[in-house]
């Protein structure tokens, strides 16, 4: 039973692997990003948004 449910279970992983990268590339034929978003800067500071250091305990 375990069995069959597993194989089931790898059949649809394998699917949506399947449809995802088909879908990335019908957008790289279309030329669109793929990604996130893009980060953010501010004139003030060009190499964008400080991050905070890490305070040691």
């Amino acid at each position: 039973m375990f069995t069959v449910v597993a194989a089931v279970a790898r059949m649809e992983r394998d699917l949506i692997a399947e449809h995802t990268q088909a879908a990335m590339e019908a957008k790289r034929r279309r030329g669109e990003k793929i990604g996130g978003r893009e980060p953010t800067t501010f004139p003030s500071r060009p190499h964008g948004p400080c991050r905070r250091s890490r305070r040691e305990t």
